[in-house]
Parts: structure tokens; C-alpha cells; sequence
């Protein structure tokens, strides 16, 4: 599971250097994309968008990613 991760990560760093526009379109694509196929730590990994992320988060019990979402909302 870590080299699927791992790899994933690594073309989301090489797409984000080749494109500058878009790519958080692309990004939350692709982490939807692995939430439908159940691989939500690897789209919690990948997604940028914090609501998102906060879902992803309480979807795996990850309460300390979630917190960093609600304190943001909170004091933001």
C-alpha cells in the first residue's frame, strides 16, 4: 500500500511542476477517485481541498488531521 501511496504522490508532485493551472481540479479528481474505490488514506494523501480533507479525516477516525480543519474554521 505504501508504494501505491508513494507513487501517487510522486505524480502529483511531477503534474503540479507542469502545470500551474487546473491542477486542483485534477487533484480533487483524483482523490475522489480513490475514495470511490476505498482507498481513502491514499485520498486523504492527495486531496488539498480542507473540507474535503476533514471528511476524509473522520471517515478514518484520523481526529488529529480533522482537528487542524476545525480549529482553522474556529480561529481561523
Amino acid at each position: 500500500m505504501c508504494f501505491a501511496s508513494c507513487w501517487l504522490n510522486y505524480e502529483v508532485w511531477v503534474l503540479k511542476l507542469l502545470f500551474s493551472d487546473g491542477i486542483s481540479t485534477l487533484i480533487a479528481s483524483v482523490a475522489h477517485f480513490l475514495e470511490s474505490r476505498g482507498m481513502i488514506e491514499d485520498a486523504l494523501e492527495v486531496a488539498t481541498d480542507p473540507d474535503y480533507r476533514f471528511e476524509l479525516a473522520i471517515q478514518l477516525g484520523r481526529l488529529e488531521v480533522a482537528k487542524v480543519r476545525l480549529v482553522d474554521v474556529i480561529f481561523g
